[in-house]
């Protein structure tokens, strides 16, 4: 038998489902889980890379506004002379 939810599987049984319709349904119901496994891996390694992209961001916007500042308090000062 390959993989299986064993306690679906029995659940199935003791409900008095036919052990092939058991079987079937406990594979079906594994590779759903298997997939909702994969899908939760991938998700992680989103939101690792959106981490990493925000801290690029933040890092980009404090560059931009300590350009702007010096840009401003040049002509600031160029304006008072």
């Amino acid at each position: 038998m390959p993989l299986t939810l064993s306690k679906l599987y029995h659940a199935l049984l003791e409900a008095g489902v036919d052990e092939q319709h058991a079987t079937e349904a406990a594979e079906e119901a594994t590779q759903y889980a298997t997939r909702f496994t994969s899908i939760e891996a991938h998700l992680a390694r989103i939101e690792s890379y959106l981490e990493g992209l925000k801290h690029r961001l933040h890092l980009f916007m404090t560059a931009i506004f300590i350009v702007f500042g010096g840009v401003l308090s040049t002509l600031w000062f160029l304006a008072r002379r």
